[in-house]
Order: C-alpha cells, then structure tokens, then sequence
C-alpha cells in the first residue's frame, strides 16, 4: 500500500445480523451522482476470511473534494440500496441491510400469434449446412 492509497473495511449483513451477505457490491459514489464511474474503486463482499467482509483502496488522488465529497454505495439483490459517508463506515463497520424491493408482477403477451411454419425449413437448413 502506497502512503497515498486509504483502505475501507467492513462487514454487510442482512436485516437480523446472523446472516452476512456474501456477494453485496460495495464501491466508492460522489454524492449526487450516485451511480458506479468507470475507475472507482469497489469489491463484493467475501466468504473468506470474514463472512460478508470486504476490504479495497481508495487511492486519494481520486478524492479531490475529500473524503466528505464521497460516499459507498453498498447493494445486494432483494434489499434496499444505501449509500453511507465513509466517516460513518470507519465508525461502525458494521453494515446492515433492510429487505424492501417489492416488484410488481410484469407480464409479457405477444402483440399476435405467429405460427411455427418457419421453423422446420429453418431447423432442416441448419442441419443441411452444418455437414458441410
């Protein structure tokens, strides 16, 4: 580790602490962006050595604003998105989501029935072509 280069650690659990998250992104956000940018740095939480541990650096060159003009962005499938200072993270690296994505059922229904007369010309072509 260069002297210019900041290590953040911590661990993400689910809602009730005796379920580590493995496989949460965790990554560096400029507050009122908010999204991942290209060279920031970031991981997924680990399995090993420490059940939903994540640790990377931060180069400080790329806080040019300081630590204040930047956030980590931590997410998993099925809980809600939170983005915490990283003064807060060094305080308690203790992250705990909250389950809270409820998705409304999608269905998808074709505009017309298409018939499947095409597919036997398309399959008998294929297997014509595949022997040569």
């Amino acid at each position: 580790m260069k002297p210019a280069d900041y290590l953040l650690s911590g661990v993400v659990f689910g809602e009730d602490l005796s379920n580590p998250l493995i496989g949460a992104n965790v990554y560096l956000v400029r507050y009122g962006v908010d999204v991942y940018e290209a060279g920031n740095p970031g991981t997924v939480t680990k399995l090993n050595p420490l059940p939903g541990g994540f640790d990377f650096l931060i180069d400080t060159s790329l806080l040019a604003v300081g630590l204040s003009g930047y956030g980590v962005q931590i997410s998993y499938v099925g809980y809600k998105t939170v983005t915490m200072g990283i003064n807060e993270i060094e305080d308690n690296p203790w992250i705990i989501l909250i389950p809270g994505i409820d998705l409304q059922e999608v269905v998808i229904t074709p505009e017309e029935e298409r018939p499947f007369n095409w597919l036997l010309p398309a399959l008998v072509a294929f297997l014509l072509l595949s022997k040569k």
